[in-house]
């Protein structure tokens, strides 16, 4: 009984760096997804985290390209997550019950958002979608979310969100450029 207690206890992760943990998707294309520290439980991360699109590990580097099922479940502390233009799929369940969270960047290399990704993230207050094209999940956003938090979409693309679930069920959505330029003046030369 001892060995089994043991083994369900084991980690989760294949290594980590800066206080993520990580799982290597393949050795040969050193790509990554971030997960949970043990089986059975979240790494219980807190605060605002920016996740690098790079991470470092037996003097290789490895690209950041998925955030693993269940990866920051429960994660009560954390209150911001900005991906990085490398990750192209949220998973199943990843953030589900952050209850502090108020903050997500979703950046336009996503490509899917696993089911109740965010559902019980009651604190949501801002979604910035950088995505062109909307993705079409079951991400089970709170009522009180739909409702009160603004999803920011890039310019040009309120008409295709309206148009998707779970997007269409926001009652506040605004229009941003995400492009980091605000306007474009010319200099008077040619």
């Amino acid at each position: 009984m001892l060995l089994t207690m043991t083994s369900f206890l084991g980690y989760a992760y294949d290594f980590e760096y800066d206080g993520l943990y990580y799982n290597i998707l393949s050795e040969s294309d050193c790509t990554v997804r971030v997960t949970y520290q043990k089986l059975g439980g979240s790494s219980y991360i807190s605060g605002d985290i920016v996740i690098p699109q790079k991470v470092l590990h037996t003097s290789r580097t490895y690209t950041v390209t998925s955030i693993g099922e269940s990866a920051f479940e429960s994660c009560s502390g954390l209150t911001s997550v900005t991906f990085p233009n490398s990750v192209t799929s949220i998973g199943v369940s990843s953030f589900r019950n952050c209850s502090r969270l108020t903050s997500v960047t979703i950046p336009n290399s996503v490509t899917t958002i696993g089911d109740d990704a965010f559902s019980l993230c009651s604190s949501l207050k801002s979604i910035n979608m950088q995505c062109e094209v909307p993705i079409e999940c079951e991400s089970s956003f709170p009522e009180n979310v739909l409702k009160k938090a603004v999803l920011y979409v890039p310019t040009g693309t309120l008409s295709a969100y309206k148009k998707v679930d779970p997007w269409r069920n926001f009652l506040n959505v605004k229009e941003k450029n995400s492009s980091g330029v605000d306007a474009v003046e010319a200099d008077g030369k040619l």
